[in-house]
């Protein structure tokens, strides 16, 4: 698998070099990303990673056993996940 690389940048001052989050497991063609609780959610055609933004480790992997290329994420207030799929 190949890594992936995340960059976090400062909303009060977007001149601020990016604080790279470095992620080693599985992160191979993402596609869609929001933040939540503590947490950015990467979707990554089959597969939903959960990951820490205070270490960058990946704190789950959701893997689907029927997409065929997930697509974008969205969380709700109350903290459900919602993920929409292409159809192939």
């Amino acid at each position: 698998m190949r890594s992936g690389l995340l960059g976090l940048y400062s909303a009060k001052n977007p001149r601020n070099k990016p604080r790279p989050i470095w992620v080693d497991e599985g992160i191979q063609t993402p596609t869609e990303m929001v933040v939540d609780r503590g947490h950015i959610y990467v979707v990554d055609q089959t597969q939903l990673h959960q990951i820490s933004l205070a270490t960058g480790d990946v704190v789950h992997s959701y893997k689907s056993v029927t997409a065929y290329s997930l697509n974008d994420v969205d969380v709700t207030l109350d903290g459900q996940i919602f993920v929409s799929e292409l159809q192939g």
